[in-house]
């Protein structure tokens, strides 16, 4: 795998990929599991109606993915927990910083949908800031590298948004110092 560039402005924010993690279609199969198992989901958060999928709880999901997903979980030289993240549309995202203890100190996100005008993630500097330091737009809808342990939020339109979640334990600059020196994934 290429090491992708890091427009140092967005750092330790995020991290912005230059190529895809996963094809078009396997997009495509992840955005179906979650579609066919929307019963199996949780509520992540009442008051921002997110959901999350996670992949592990479900017993056929490893005969269900590609055999590309399963080698991009397994090819990671870190352990990782896998989910389907789904946000609700018509309702601004609320700013927060995940829980340290819930092993997402960082997480890859891969858009799953929609693929066409996919609501950024933004980071702001404190809760009651007008405008935010930086916006995540994922360029050509390729993967992020997210520090969830700084301020952050959705920002929502009308359409629902789905992404699939590689979550890591590890601090945001010891994942990306695996990615810069192409070490996070063994075998991509």
């Amino acid at each position: 795998m290429a090491g992708p560039c890091l427009n140092k402005s967005m750092e330790p924010y995020f991290y912005q990929f230059e190529e895809e993690l996963l094809s078009l279609s396997d997009r495509e199969l992840l955005l179906g599991i979650a579609r066919n198992s929307f019963s199996n989901f949780k509520l992540y958060s009442q008051s921002d109606n997110v959901n999350f999928l996670k992949l592990s709880d479900m017993v056929d999901f490893d005969i269900t993915i590609s055999d590309s997903i399963r080698n991009l979980i397994n090819s990671c030289s870190l352990q990782v927990k896998v989910m389907i993240i789904h946000h609700k549309p018509h309702k601004p995202g609320i700013r927060h910083l995940d829980t340290p203890t819930n092993g997402r100190n960082c997480v890859i996100s891969i858009p799953l949908y929609p693929l066409d005008m996919y609501p950024p993630t933004l980071f702001w500097k404190s809760f009651n800031c007008e405008i935010p330091i930086v916006k995540a737009t994922y360029q050509n809808f390729y993967p992020c590298l997210f520090n969830t342990q700084k301020l952050h939020s959705v920002d929502r339109n009308d359409r629902e948004r789905f992404n699939f979640q590689l979550c890591f334990h590890e601090q945001f600059g010891e994942v990306l110092e695996l990615i810069r020196n192409n070490k996070l994934f063994n075998s991509l």
